[in-house]
């Protein structure tokens, strides 16, 4: 038992004994395979939105920290869309909670239609989405987004007798490099770019603005990925180039590696006193 058995019989045994033993070790197999069962389908619930089946917020923030941390490390781009559909409120008053549910469904299976596999869609909470896009441009986005605006406000709903269209806003946010942000950092950018679309019309797809780079930032820009060097003192020109290769000299991973292009964006030294 301490070897790791769960039961055992001493010889001589008796075939009832033994075929009881095995009875009773098949029903603790078939009891374990069901609570593994039942295990993954409480997972599987805890991560999916019960209305639309999407993944929730939390299956999209695990999925989106794993794939940040990849886009960092590969190069790849990773673009947040944060969609709410327009006036849902006024469904749901007027048509009732049924109609409502009819609106989010549908707009879930536009989301999943265009969507790739290494994309992610989610219902975050009441009439809002979001959807991840990876591997493409920032241009290529807007055109899988705006097909996914135009769908929505083609689609007509029939409710009391009459017809419905409902239409949605977007705002996206977008990161490439090699330092990934904070996941929520990309939410809450699609989220101020959502709500300039909400003020500036609505049924529109809103970019985020792209953080501004300091200036005395510096980088060095190897074959597919992009290294951050640290920032220098306002050096005038010749000082800042002494001090650029005695920083590369020192560091292998740099100095080994074949470079071909420096992009060097400095402030303006401050004037040699007179």
């Amino acid at each position: 038992m301490a070897a790791g058995a769960d039961d055992y019989l001493t010889k001589p045994f008796h075939s009832d004994e033994l075929l009881a033993r095995v009875g009773v070790g098949h029903r603790i197999v078939e009891l374990h395979w069901q609570l593994e069962a039942k295990n993954l389908l409480l997972e599987e619930l805890a991560l999916t939105d019960p209305l639309t089946g999407l993944p929730n917020r939390r299956a999209i923030e695990e999925w989106a920290t794993r794939q940040l941390s990849g886009a960092a490390r590969y190069g790849f781009s990773f673009l947040v869309v944060l969609a709410d559909l327009d006036h849902f409120k006024a469904v749901n008053d007027t048509h009732g909670h049924d109609a409502g549910d009819t609106v989010l469904k549908k707009f879930a299976d536009i989301l999943k239609s265009n969507s790739r596999r290494s994309d992610i869609c989610g219902r975050i909470g009441g009439e809002e989405f979001l959807f991840i896009l990876t591997h493409t441009t920032q241009e290529n986005a807007v055109v899988v987004i705006e097909r996914i605006r135009a769908e929505l406000e083609a689609a007509k709903f029939d409710f009391d007798g009459g017809s419905l269209t409902v239409t949605a806003s977007f705002g996206v946010a977008g990161f490439e490099g090699t330092q990934a942000p904070d996941f929520n950092r990309l939410v809450s950018q699609a989220d101020a770019a959502l709500y300039a679309a909400k003020r500036t019309g609505r049924n529109r797809i809103e970019i985020a603005a792209a953080p501004a780079l300091s200036p005395r930032t510096l980088f060095v820009s190897k074959r597919k990925e992009q290294v951050a060097l640290p920032a220098f003192p306002e050096f005038p020109v010749l000082d800042l180039a002494t001090n650029l290769v005695s920083f590369i000299a020192s560091t292998p991973s740099i100095s080994s590696s074949k470079i071909f292009l420096f992009a060097v964006t400095v402030s303006s030294p401050p004037p040699h006193p007179p």
